[in-house]
């Protein structure tokens, strides 16, 4: 426990950026069910009336490491030419998907929260500026964002759960594909003649969804010149 000192001292550096961070690291390393106003105060030696003192709600606080991790994972930040939106988007996404699959807690924390802080905020105006400069007009760049967002968020949390599942694991990947293809393929195929028939792609994909050929399949549906053609 810090002592009255060690309090003082942290107190002087205390700022919003630092609790968001301090909160941003247990969320990181610990469950969901520890991320409380006092599990962060003792985190940086202050009571939690303090930590109050710059977020007067705990809603306002998760908002604030939210937006800490979206301003670390610096999505856009990439150099991908905006000229080619498609990649631009492409990469933005994929940045994200990874940023998320490496901080599954944060994923939980995102669902939960559901919640836009200024960081969050700018990605989302980012984006949308893209998509209108595409061709799309305004409902229509707001419904891409939301497909985009949410096949984005939606492969995140299958890849963590098939990390995790695999954690807990002895066999290699390739028995674990085996042992799936022959759980399918041993089925019925009177009953079930699909399963059966796709056993070996079931398997594959049960091991990693395919994120990047569902992004770029969503991508080509949103170019105006394709949808003109169609």
């Amino acid at each position: 426990m810090a002592t009255p000192r060690s309090r003082a001292t942290v107190r002087g550096r205390l700022s919003s950026d630092a609790i968001a961070a301090a909160g941003l690291r247990l969320v990181r390393d610990r469950d969901l069910r520890d991320l409380t106003v006092k599990r962060i105060a003792d985190v940086l030696g202050v009571t939690p009336m303090a930590l109050y003192r710059y977020f007067p709600s705990k809603a306002e606080l998760m908002a604030a490491i939210l937006d800490a991790f979206i301003r670390e994972a610096d999505v856009t930040g990439h150099d991908v030419d905006l000229e080619d939106w498609r990649a631009w988007l492409s990469a933005s996404f994929g940045a994200m998907r990874a940023a998320l699959v490496d901080a599954p807690n944060v994923l939980s924390l995102l669902v939960a929260e559901n919640r836009f802080g200024w960081a969050a905020l700018e990605v989302t105006d980012r984006v949308l500026g893209v998509l209108r400069d595409a061709g799309l007009d305004e409902g229509e760049a707001a419904e891409a964002f939301a497909l985009l967002l949410g096949h984005t968020l939606g492969s995140a949390a299958l890849e963590s759960a098939f990390r995790s599942d695999a954690s807990g694991l002895d066999e290699e990947p390739a028995e674990r594909r085996r042992q799936i293809e022959a759980r399918f393929g041993g089925l019925s195929r009177k009953q079930l003649p699909h399963v059966v028939a796709a056993a070996p792609q079931l398997a594959r994909l049960a091991l990693r969804y395919p994120f990047e050929a569902g992004l770029e399949r969503i991508l080509v549906s949103l170019d105006p010149a394709t949808a003109r053609s169609t």
